[in-house]
Parts: C-alpha cells; structure tokens; sequence
C-alpha cells in the first residue's frame, strides 16, 4: 500500500495546538486556509512547536536540535508579522505561540490578504 500525502499535515496540527489556547480554534477548512495565509508549510511546523507559555529561546532552540542563531532568524521573521510574541528580559530573548485571535485579525487587516480570505 502507497503512502498516503496530506498537504494539510502541518495545518491541521498547528490547528490542534492553537486549540489548546484559552480562545480555542476551530477545526473547520476555512481555519485552516486562515494559517494558509498566514504560514508557509515550515514554519507551520515550527510554530506547532513553539510553547504557548514564554520560553527561553536557548532551550526552544535545544529541543528542536536547531542552531540558536538559526532559530532566532525564524523567530524573528514570525515575529514581524505578529504570528510570535518574542520579548527579551535581563538579556534573555523568550518566545511563545501567539494566541489564535491575534492572528486571524492579523489575517483580515493585513494589506492584500483581505480579498484572499475565504468566504465563511
């Protein structure tokens, strides 16, 4: 029997972990073409990864097995368009999962996304 390839794969399980935020997210076609937009098919996978509660980005970086310089970089780039919260504190950078309510209104006021979003 051939492998089955669900596209959807990374989507679906950041879905899933947004769902453990206090404001849940749904599990419907629409949100998942929501983080479409929003992520790429990596850093879907990477944000699935990233604690919901601020954590020590040196120790994020540890448990991926990713260089912290690397890590950073990714960070950062979530971060600038709010997907991330990354705060530093006496020298310390800490990183946590945006909740799901910053992103999909991030969806809607983001310039040339608003034509893009599905209708509900």
């Amino acid at each position: 029997m051939g492998h089955i390839h669900n596209p959807d794969r990374e989507y679906q399980l950041l879905q899933k972990r947004l769902d453990h935020c206090i404001e849940g997210a749904p599990d419907s076609p629409v949100f998942i073409k929501i983080l479409k937009m929003l992520f790429s098919s990596a850093e879907a996978d990477l944000a699935r990864q990233i604690p919901l509660r601020p954590s020590l980005l040196g120790k994020l970086a540890k448990k991926l097995g990713l260089p912290q310089d690397e890590l950073s970089d990714k960070i950062s780039q979530l971060a600038a368009r709010g997907l991330v919260f990354d705060v530093e504190h006496k020298g310390q950078r800490y990183v946590a999962l945006a909740p799901v309510v910053n992103r999909c209104l991030r969806a809607i006021t983001l310039p040339g996304l608003r034509c893009m979003l599905p209708i509900m």
